[in-house]
């Protein structure tokens, strides 16, 4: 097997590393996110409520307009920003890419022993499933710079320290 094809499967394998972690990492961001603005939007209807029924702190008379306002601006973006829905579809991207990323680790050991030809033919097919897999996304995941540098830095430190000899 030349170079190049072995790069390409390293580079694939590699690939693999990173998405699965991305995803991971979004989903974890995206499932905070929405825990925060549902806690958000809990207490401050919480204090709503206590403020209006109890009229509680007098010297405030705007403070119950103010808070029923911030709990209809809370829930308002926690049902419209689906990030629940968000972090479930990172999930099962991140189970996709880390099931793909098994397929890579077995073309990767076992692409010595094969031939060239039968090497780049699972590699593209290897490709092709992971534009599968990311592309087409019945929802807009939001894109995360950090998280993506994180994860690619993670990947290939990782990928070194198992493949270091």
């Amino acid at each position: 097997m030349n170079q190049e094809t072995t790069r390409q499967v390293w580079d694939g394998m590699l690939d693999a590393e990173r998405l699965s972690r991305y995803y991971g990492y979004l989903a974890q961001k995206l499932e905070k996110i929405d825990r925060r603005l549902a806690i958000s939007a809990a207490i401050a209807s919480s204090a709503s409520f206590v403020s209006l029924a109890t009229n509680w702190l007098p010297e405030y008379p705007w403070l119950p307009s103010v808070l029923t306002a911030v709990t209809s601006v809370l829930t308002i973006w926690l049902v419209s920003s689906q990030n629940s829905r968000k972090a479930v579809k990172s999930a099962i991207i991140r189970r996709r890419c880390s099931d793909l990323l098994l397929e890579w680790e077995v073309l990767w050991s076992e692409s010595t022993s094969m031939q060239e030809l039968d090497v780049r033919a699972r590699w593209e097919e290897l490709r092709a499933k992971e534009t599968a897999i990311t592309d087409g996304l019945d929802v807009e995941l939001p894109e995360d710079k950090a998280l993506e540098k994180l994860s690619e830095i993670e990947a290939y430190q990782y990928r070194q320290q198992v493949h270091a000899t």
